[in-house]
């Protein structure tokens, strides 16, 4: 704690204990001494000089020293009783008819500086016959009633007055200090938690950890492990603990900060059970009616204990044929027929599998396909066999999006010449919209332009058709609106986006106002969020009016809005 000198009171004198720092305001005894001496001396010297005038002059000096034998009297108090944290309180003194002062003061409570200094009284070097002296908040005195006692004195008698304030306790719990829970830890590793700032709190505090020893403990951010560290308010500390033995279980490393404690999680890793990726290769989808069409066969890593493997039929069609799978363990063991969802436990990394295909002896009107999977360990992959008949894949085509539109506009993909080609026999076309277009239409050929529903539509086109799209834009700006195509594997969107919108601009010539100022923006035009400086200068010349500055700012509306400014009042000087 320290006792701060006011801006206007004279310079401290030295004192025995330097965190309190000690000022006055009035004259000094020694002063008033010299000042009475010297009041005698010139006394004397006019005396002599003026003869009877200044005899009587003398003898009213006289009478004014002969009133310090008036009983002296002063008065102390503090601006406030009680003071906490980074706060302060003024002690303020008036003496009269004081030849002498004494200030001290004394510790009641239990706090740093008495069990230093001891509970007093301590002398206090305050001088003048009045001041003030500020009492500033400090940890060592923290816990104290610091209590000042003043006594003024002359001829006549003595006299005192004393004042006392609280200097509360600063607050060294840290109440929201947490350390994020950690995972991935290999067991029985020694680990470190992220670092976790302490915060909340006033003065030092001790951070405790409740295992320690072997590496554990508490440190400072990137410090060494102990069983306690006392940090200061806005320290990194980070607790260190060994995870559990096991795969996957969490320890509760417990620790304790002033008042309050909590626990900090710690988590071993699971045991790796995931399998790496793999995959069956490409579909196969035009093979020839009475073979086999197979996927690749594959070989599962990358886990530590056996899984439970899972083969399921996703598409059983009998008009591509049926599905098949066999195991891999050592060996390839047999193709078995696949009809329902299979489940194969204890298969260990290593082992592997296959799809296939047997294909229909016939081949269907239309080209029929079956799809199964493969799970093990989080990864997965299907495959699809097929049988060939109608050329169901288009070839890829593109439209060419519209960016900047203009809104409520009418666009359409004449310039991308889409003709849709490249499979046999007619295929359905399907057509969706979305965004915020005002309308949405395609047309075939030399047809009619039709309008997209909202849940879309389906067609169905031959090979070489020519396909335009249309969309009247959105209405407002930066939004927009699409149309997909897709025909035998092929999907392609077209969007139409209308531009941002404009910014805004505002005019200059323009007169503003604030409060009773008023002044015109300088000419020109001006864009959005520009800022324009004003000022009215001080009338001079003895002159009334109003000055000031300001600054407005071009807003979205195009209207000048007022940001900040002062406007004061000049009167007029009547001399």
């Amino acid at each position: 704690m320290k006792l701060r000198q006011n801006k206007n009171s004279p310079q401290p004198r030295p004192s025995l204990k330097s965190r309190l720092l000690r000022s006055g305001m009035g004259a000094g005894i020694a002063e008033y001494a010299i000042v009475v001496g010297l009041v005698a001396v010139a006394s004397m010297g006019a005396v002599a000089l003026t003869g009877e005038r200044i005899s009587e002059l003398f003898g009213g000096v006289g009478n004014e020293v002969a009133e310090s034998t008036t009983p002296p009297s002063i008065t102390l108090s503090a601006s406030s009783a009680a003071i906490g944290f980074a706060q302060s309180s003024e002690f303020t003194w008036e003496a009269q008819n004081a030849s002498a002062l004494d200030a001290r003061y004394s510790l009641a409570g239990s706090c740093a500086e008495a069990d230093e200094s001891g509970s007093g009284p301590h002398p206090l070097g305050w001088s003048g016959m009045s001041g003030s002296q500020t009492l500033l908040w400090t940890q060592d005195l923290a816990g104290c009633s610091f209590d000042v006692e003043m006594t003024a004195s002359n001829a006549a008698g003595r006299t005192g007055d004393s004042a006392a304030v609280m200097v509360g306790a600063a607050d060294t719990t840290p109440e929201n200090l947490a350390f994020a829970p950690k995972g991935g830890a290999e067991p029985g590793q020694l680990t470190a938690s992220d670092p976790a700032t302490v915060a909340d709190v006033e003065a030092d505090t001790t951070i405790s950890a409740g295992i320690s020893g072997g590496g554990a403990g508490v440190s400072l951010a990137g410090g060494t492990p102990q069983a306690q560290v006392t940090v200061a308010p806005g320290s990194q500390i980070q607790l260190h603990g060994h995870a559990s033995d096991s795969f996957g279980q969490t320890v509760a490393i417990p620790f304790s900060a002033g008042a309050m404690s909590g626990t900090w999680q710690l988590t071993t890793r699971a045991a790796d059970m995931s399998a790496d990726p793999f995959t069956l290769g490409a579909d196969d989808l035009g093979a020839v009616a009475g073979t086999h069409v197979e996927s690749d066969g594959v070989t599962f890593t990358g886990f530590e204990l056996p899984q439970t493997l899972t083969i399921a039929p996703l598409q059983v069609n009998p008009a591509a044929g049926t599905l098949q799978y066999r195991i891999f363990a050592g060996s390839w063991g047999v193709w078995t027929t696949l009809t329902a969802s299979v489940e194969i436990p204890g298969v260990a990394a290593g082992a592997g599998a296959q799809l296939r295909l047997a294909t229909a002896g016939t081949y269907p009107a239309t080209a029929q396909t079956a799809e199964a999977s493969i799970s093990i360990g989080g990864q997965s992959d299907s495959w699809r066999g097929g049988i060939a008949a109608q050329d169901v894949t288009a070839n890829a085509f593109s439209f060419t999006n519209v960016a900047n539109a203009t809104r409520s506009t009418s666009y359409d993909t004449a310039g991308d010449a889409v003709v849709l080609d490249g499979f046999t026999g007619t295929l359905p076309l399907t057509l969706a919209r979305s965004g915020a277009g005002g309308a949405y239409q395609y047309r075939l050929g030399a047809g009619a332009w039709t309008a997209i529903p909202s849940g879309g539509t389906t067609v169905q086109v031959a090979p070489g058709t020519a396909l335009r799209l249309n969309i009247v834009s959105a209405s407002s700006y930066a939004t927009a609106a699409s149309i997909t195509a897709s025909i035998g594997g092929q999907s392609r969107s077209w969007t139409v986006t209308t531009g941002a919108a404009p910014l805004a601009s505002c005019s200059g010539g323009v007169q503003v106002s604030w409060y009773n100022c008023s002044k015109s923006i300088p000419s020109g035009t001006y864009s959005q969020d520009t800022t324009v400086a004003l000022s009215i200068p001080r009338p001079s010349g003895g002159i009334s009016g109003y000055y000031g500055n300001a600054s407005f700012s071009c807003s979205s509306s195009g209207t000048w809005q007022f940001v900040s400014g002062t406007c004061s009042w000049q009167p007029r000087d009547k001399n």
